[in-house]
């Protein structure tokens, strides 16, 4: 692994040479196919984990055994540093929704090396305040909207995601069953909303969405 070439990474971007060879010396390169596992929940977290390459969930099973996804994580993203800081267990299991690149970093080691650094701590702060903001809309998702208002607004906030994934992959995230991800949809189409040609989605009136969900 050539060092100079972790600094497209956001949290590392300010590092000087000399620390980015430092890095390089505690980092390992995996590489893992879609449908592989990172980490499972209960894992002792005494390693951080930065995409390079692909992407990533993070979920849970409910008592009844239906996932519920954390979050989704993309290249140059931190995944679940939280219970590193903590010196706890992962809460969570993390899987490959693609092929992934990921760096495994010695935590130990880097908290000696760099978390005295203010700009390396601001960084990771940057990173775990977007999580928790991503975690509390999830909760809010989960405990506050119904099937059509979660379906509603993920049709509205990434109608490019809409069109192009496949029923059960919107359906897993937004946590409910692909009949009932169908059943919401049939009725965005007799509202005249939606559109479905041989498998193929258009959104005919986005706007017309928001009826359905509460601000």
């Amino acid at each position: 692994m050539n060092p100079l070439s972790l600094r497209h990474i956001y949290l590392f971007e300010s590092f000087s040479n000399t620390q980015l060879e430092a890095l390089e010396r505690i980092t390992k390169m995996v590489h893992l196919e879609k449908g592989d596992i990172l980490f499972y929940e209960g894992d002792r977290a005494d390693t951080l984990h930065v995409i390079e390459a692909g992407s990533m969930s993070v979920y849970k099973c409910d008592p009844k055994g239906n996932e519920i996804v954390m979050g989704r994580f993309k290249a140059g993203d931190m995944i679940a540093e939280m219970p590193c800081f903590e010196h706890g267990v992962f809460p969570a299991t993390a899987r490959c929704e693609s092929d992934v690149s990921c760096l495994k970093i010695d935590y130990a080691a880097f908290e000696k090396l760099f978390l005295r650094d203010p700009e390396v701590s601001m960084s990771i702060l940057k990173s775990m305040a977007m999580k928790i903001k991503h975690l509390e809309f999830t909760i809010n998702q989960n405990l506050a909207m119904d099937a059509t208002e979660k379906t509603a607004r993920f049709i509205y906030d990434n109608p490019e995601e809409f069109v192009s994934l496949k029923k059960k992959e919107i359906a897993g995230r937004l946590n409910m069953t692909p009949e009932t991800l169908s059943r919401v949809i049939k009725k965005f189409k007799d509202a005249a909303l939606l559109c479905n040609d041989k498998g193929i989605f258009t959104i005919l009136d986005r706007e017309g969405l928001k009826q359905f969900i509460n601000n």
